[in-house]
């Protein structure tokens, strides 16, 4: 008898739970892989960053090495913002090659969920890998 009442219960817990409607947003960066081309010192890759939550939510974009120490991009646009709910933002950044004739690089959007215009204390980040390649 035990055993039955314990399977009852788990199919009436499934049921219940079949029965909620679940949405699971999640951050994207896109591309999430893209190879660029450059001419001189510098290159160019861009980016969009999305917000699919319901609300309003801190997006931080960052640049870094193949192997993950921060980098400072000449030019970074929209690197801090608040991205409205579903909205979506094309991030522009210039990076050095750095006398390298090939370098891959991470950008990644990093989302602080805010609750009362609060920040919280988890994050969720994303990334995308560019790889640079110089041809002069």
């Amino acid at each position: 008898m035990r055993r039955s009442v314990s399977h009852l219960l788990s199919a009436a817990t499934l049921s219940f739970l079949g029965g909620l409607a679940i949405s699971a947003a999640a951050q994207s960066v896109a591309p999430m892989t893209q190879e660029v081309r450059g001419f001189n010192s510098q290159f160019v890759a861009q980016i969009e960053i999305s917000n699919p939550y319901d609300s309003p939510q801190k997006a931080n974009v960052r640049v870094y090495s193949s192997d993950w120490h921060l980098i400072e991009p000449i030019y970074l646009s929209n690197a801090n913002r608040i991205l409205a709910p579903n909205q979506k933002v094309i991030v522009t950044a210039l990076i050095p090659f750095r006398h390298e004739s090939h370098r891959v690089v991470y950008i990644c959007n990093t989302i602080t969920p805010r609750l009362g215009g609060i920040g919280q204390s988890y994050r969720g980040e994303v990334c995308g890998k560019v790889s640079a390649q110089r041809l002069s």
